[in-house]
C-alpha cells in the first residue's frame, strides 16, 4: 500500500495510520517466528566456530585488553574515546563485545549466539516495518527471508569481528520504526526516539549515514508523501520533506568527519598518490556490478577480495559504469509506474556509497559485509517485480508460492555450508586462497595460521608466494623470516628480516627484529656486518 499524508504538517491520515501499523494477527506472528527460526538453522554451524585470531578478532577480542576485561568504567570510557583504534570509531560496538565477555568469557560460542541472534531479530524488524509500509505481508516476509538467508551475510554474521554490521542494522531498523511512527503521530517524543535511535545506530557503525536518503526514498515509495493533496490541487512537498530529515543529516555529517579522523590517525585510508581517483572511480563502478552478480549467484565468496589498482581494465570499468548508469535512468523514467524499482535501486546505490571505495579503507576490492543493508533494495526490486510479472502474465499464485520455499531451501544450505568456512583462520583463508586469484593477503594469513598451527614449512611456502605477486609487502617478508631463521634457514631469514625493517622503519616490532637480526648474526659462520 501507498500511504497518504493529508495537510502541509504531513500526517498520516487516520485511514492510512491503521494500515500502516503493524499487524500483531496470528499470521504475522507466525510469520515472524518462522524466519526467526529460519536463521537460527541456518546459522547454527557459525555456533561450532572459532575467532579468527589472524583477522581483526585478535584486535578487536582476543588481544585487547579493554575488551578482555569485561564491562568496566574504564572500558566504557576507552570505548567514547577511543578514536582511531581499529581505524573506527565505534563505542557501542566495544561496548556489545564488552558484555560479550562479561556474559561468556572468551568462549567464542556466546559472542557468534549473540550475533546470530541480533541477525534474528533484524530480520523479524525488516519484515514488520515492510509489513506496515506496503501492507503486504508475503513480498515483505519474502524480502526478510532473503535477507535472512543469504549467503552474502554470512561475513557480517559468523565474524566475531563484525558484530557492528549486525549491531548497526539493528538501530537502522529501530529509527525506520520510530520514523514511521513519528509519521502517524507526529510529535517531539517520538521524533526524539528516532534520533535516539539513530544515534546509537551511528555509535555502532558510522555506515548508517545513508539513512536520512533512505528514509526519503520510503517517503517517495511506498509512503507517496512527495505530493500530497491541498485544496484540490497537488503541490510538491519535497522541501518540507528535506527540512524534516536535517537533524539526522547533521548527525550523519558529524558521524562521517569522526570516522575519517578515526581512519586517518589509524592509517587506514589509502592516499590518492597509492591508488589514484580514477582508479578508486572504475573499481566503484564494477563493485557495483559485482554485488548484483554475487546476489544472483553467490558462489566463490571469500572473506577477501584483493583490489586491482590501477591494473583493472578500462572496458570493464567503462562498460559497468555505463550498466549501472543505464539502471539508474530506467529506474527513473519507470518510476510512475514501478516506484518500488525505484526506491529499491536507489536503495542500493544510497547503501552502499560510504563503502563502494571512493574512499579506500583496506587493500578489498568489495567485501561481501557491505551488503548487509544495500542487498535490501535489490530483494525489494525482485520481489515485487516478480509479483508483478506474474500478475501481468497471468500465471498462478500457486506457482510462485512453490517456487518461493525451493528457492529460500538453496539459500539456506549455501548460507550453512558457507558459515563453516569461518571454522579458524585455516580454513578461512584457505578458502580464500582456493577461490581468488593474485591475492598476497589471504596468502600472508594463511601463512599465520599454519605457523599457529605448527606447520611452518607450508606457512613458509604461503609467504614466499605473497612474496612473488607483492615483493615489497612488509609483513611477508617478517613472517617469512621469522619463519626461517626457527626452520634453520639463517642466510635467507637474515635477509627478509633486514628487508622488513627497511621497508617498515617505524614498525612497532622494530626492537624484537632487531634483537633477532642480532641472534641470528651470532650464529653465522660470517655474519654479515651492519644493522638497518
Amino acid at each position: 500500500m501507498c500511504g497518504g499524508f493529508a495537510g502541509s504538517e504531513g500526517r498520516v491520515s487516520a485511514a492510512r495510520a491503521g494500515k500502516a501499523a503493524v499487524s500483531r494477527g496470528p499470521r504475522t506472528v507466525a510469520l515472524a517466528l518462522l524466519l526467526a527460526a529460519a536463521v537460527l538453522a541456518a546459522f547454527a554451524p557459525s555456533l561450532r566456530n572459532g575467532f579468527i585470531a589472524e583477522y581483526d578478532d585478535d584486535e578487536y577480542i582476543l588481544k585487547n585488553p579493554r575488551v578482555r576485561a569485561g564491562l568496566t568504567p574504564a572500558g566504557a570510557s576507552w570505548a567514547l574515546t577511543s578514536v582511531g583504534y581499529a581505524a573506527n570509531w565505534h563505542p557501542l560496538t566495544w561496548l556489545s563485545h564488552m558484555a560479550d565477555v562479561e556474559l561468556f568469557g572468551l568462549e567464542p560460542r556466546g559472542h557468534h549466539l549473540v550475533s546470530v541472534l541480533i541477525h534474528g531479530a533484524n530480520t523479524v524488524l525488516l519484515f514488520l516495518l515492510l509489513s506496515a509500509l506496503t501492507g503486504d505481508s508475503r513480498r515483505s516476509a519474502f524480502v526478510a527471508a532473503l535477507f535472512a538467508l543469504h549467503p552474502l551475510h554470512v561475513q557480517s554474521v559468523a565474524w566475531a569481528a563484525e558484530r557492528k554490521d549486525v549491531l548497526s542494522t539493528l538501530f537502522f531498523f529501530l529509527a525506520a520504526v520510530a520514523y514511521l511512527r513519528h509519521l502517524r503521530r507526529p510529535g517531539p517524543l517520538r521524533y526524539g526516539t528516532l534520533l535516539a535511535a539513530y544515534l546509537l545506530g551511528l555509535l555502532a557503525k558510522p555506515m548508517l549515514v545513508s539513512l536520512p536518503l533512505v528514509l526519503l526514498l520510503l517517503d517517495f515509495w511506498p509512503l507517496g508523501r512527495f505530493r500530497a493533496p491541498a485544496g484540490g490541487a497537488r503541490r510538491p512537498l519535497i522541501a518540507p520533506l528535506l527540512l524534516e530529515k536535517l537533524p539526522l543529516a547533521l548527525l550523519a555529517a558529524g558521524s562521517a568527519a569522526l570516522t575519517l579522523v578515526a581512519q586517518q590517525r589509524a592509517g587506514g585510508m589509502s592516499a590518492l598518490e597509492q591508488l589514484p581517483l580514477a582508479a578508486r572511480a572504475g573499481n566503484a563502478a564494477v563493485a557495483l556490478v559485482q554485488y548484483v552478480g554475487k546476489m544472483l549467484w553467490p558462489a566463490k565468496l571469500a572473506v577477501l577480495y584483493p583490489h586491482p589498482g590501477v591494473n583493472l581494465p578500462p572496458w570493464q570499468a567503462v562498460g559497468a559504469a555505463l550498466l549501472a548508469a543505464g539502471v539508474t535512468a530506467a529506474a527513473a523514467l519507470l518510476a510512475r509506474r514501478f516506484p518500488w524499482g525505484l526506491t529499491g535501486w536507489a536503495w542500493y546505490l544510497v547503501t552502499l556509497g560510504p563503502v563502494i571505495g571512493i574512499v579506500q579503507v583496506g587493500t578489498q576490492a568489495v567485501a561481501d559485509r557491505y551488503t548487509y543493508v544495500p542487498l535490501i533494495g535489490l530483494f525489494i526490486v525482485a520481489t515485487w517485480g516478480a509479483a508483478g510479472f506474474a500478475a501481468s502474465r497471468g500465471l498462478p499464485g500457486a506457482l510462485l508460492a512453490a517456487l518461493a520455499p525451493l528457492l529460500l531451501a538453496l539459500l539456506a544450505a549455501a548460507t550453512a555450508r558457507e558459515t563453516r568456512h569461518w571454522e579458524s583462520g585455516l580454513t578461512l583463508f584457505s578458502r580464500a586462497v582456493a577461490v581468488t586469484r593474485d591475492n598476497p593477503v589471504a596468502r600472508v594469513n594463511l601463512g599465520n595460521a599454519l605457523t599457529r598451527a605448527g606447520r611452518k614449512r607450508e606457512a613458509a611456502v604461503q609467504y614466499a608466494e605473497a612474496l612473488r605477486l607483492s615483493p615489497s609487502y612488509p609483513e611477508a617478508h617478517a613472517n617469512l623470516g621469522r619463519v626461517l631463521a626457527e626452520t634453520g634457514q639463517l642466510p635467507e631469514a637474515l635477509l627478509h628480516l633486514r628487508t622488513y625493517l627497511r621497508l617498515s622503519p617505524d614498525a612497532g616490532d622494530r626492537p624484537f627484529t632487531l634483537t633477532l637480526i642480532r641472534h641470528i648474526e651470532s650464529r653465522l659462520p660470517t655474519p654479515p656486518r651492519g644493522i638497518p
